[in-house]
């Protein structure tokens, strides 16, 4: 177990490290949309190798008729409505919409932590208008689990760009007898495997959190899983579990509505979305846990209509109207072009490979 969290805090710690910082529809463009010039991949993660050739090609921007007029574009979301990724995907939605001049949709298809929708987008037309909602680590658990028999791996995606990191936090109902993070280290100490905790899949960002938690703090609680964070925030409120490790966005609304509190941020700084709530390192607890999302495309979609879409992300996720939107929504802008988000998977994957069967086997302990 010890081994299980000391490479997952490593890994945690690169996420931080690395990443920095309604839907109206628009009237369909009148001409063919132009291409971005793709960006330069800025420095590689610290914990991966010199990417070698992770540049965009250098070549002259073209014209190409994307999106056609009137014709929609599908953002598949991997995980429920109501979820952290659906509130994000749905601005994107709205901001693509707005610079594409097209309809954009978003399409919930959950199941299997995310890689139901993920397999649906691999097996899509490769021509731009069906790209996907994605969040490392977790996708990376899908394929490099051999139990998960996933009908992908990374080259089966074109990298579009990240839009956002978010920590795991740990919370409790308004509620509850637990007002701190000791108070609630010390329940579960004094019953072990007993404090129930929701969790929202299995090997998920979440779970994964909840793992290093109890690796740091020497408790083990009764980990109930779910398949994503609402069903598991509802779970928490309705007394069925104590707690519930989860991220800001899917709690966001039991937040403002106060019947959520949340006694930790599994970050090594504040969460800005959160002001006031301390981190778990701050109350002398070392657990770290950090999810980035992105967008993807499926193999073999033309570079002309890749660099279209991510050109498009970048605009929107670099605007100061998104970052205040997911502010507003209990989440962070935080951006990564497609070259970055690239070398970023590729040394995330190396890093995870050596944890799956540690992770399930404490998993299957729970």
């Amino acid at each position: 177990m010890k081994r299980l969290c000391v490479v997952l805090v490593a890994t945690v710690a690169a996420i931080s490290l690395v990443m920095t910082a309604g839907c109206g529809q628009a009237a369909p463009a009148s001409s063919p949309t132009k291409v971005a010039e793709p960006t330069k991949a800025a420095a590689s993660a610290p914990t991966a190798a010199p990417a070698a050739g992770a540049k965009p090609t250098e070549a002259p921007a073209k014209t190409v008729d994307f999106p056609a007029k009137g014709r929609p574009i599908t953002i598949i979301c991997p995980m429920p409505a109501g979820g952290a990724m659906d509130v994000a995907a749905r601005v994107v939605a709205a901001g693509m919409e707005k610079e594409l001049g097209v309809p954009v949709q978003v399409k919930n298809n959950a199941g299997a932590g995310g890689q139901v929708g993920l397999t649906e987008l691999v097996n899509s037309k490769a021509d731009g208008y069906t790209i996907s909602a994605m969040a490392l680590p977790a996708t990376i658990v899908m394929y490099l689990d051999p139990d998960r028999k996933a009908a992908f791996t990374r080259t089966d995606f074109v990298p579009l760009g990240l839009d956002n990191a978010e920590p795991v936090v740990v919370a409790v109902p308004n509620n509850s007898p637990y007002k701190t993070i000791q108070d609630l280290v010390a329940a579960a100490k004094a019953k072990p495997g007993q404090v129930k905790a929701s969790v929202s899949g299995v090997l998920v960002v979440p779970h994964l959190g909840s793992l290093d938690f109890m690796r740091a703090t020497d408790t083990k609680f009764a980990l109930v899983h779910f398949d994503g964070g609402p069903p598991a925030v509802t779970a928490m409120l309705g007394g069925h579990t104590e707690l519930d490790f989860e991220f800001t966005g899917s709690l966001w609304p039991a937040i403002q509505g106060g019947n959520a509190r949340v006694l930790a941020v599994l970050d090594k700084e504040p969460y800005k979305p959160l002001p006031g709530v301390p981190t778990a390192e701050s109350q002398g607890i070392k657990s770290y846990m950090t999810v980035a999302r992105g967008y993807v495309a499926p193999k073999g979609t033309p570079k002309e209509v890749a660099d279209i879409l991510s050109g498009t992300l970048k605009k929107i996720v670099t605007s100061p109207e998104y970052a205040k939107k997911l502010e507003e929504l209990g989440m962070q802008a935080k951006y990564m072009d497609p070259a970055q988000m690239a070398d970023f998977w590729a040394s995330q994957e190396s890093q995870v490979k050596p944890l799956i069967e540690v992770a399930k086997a404490q998993a299957a302990k729970s």
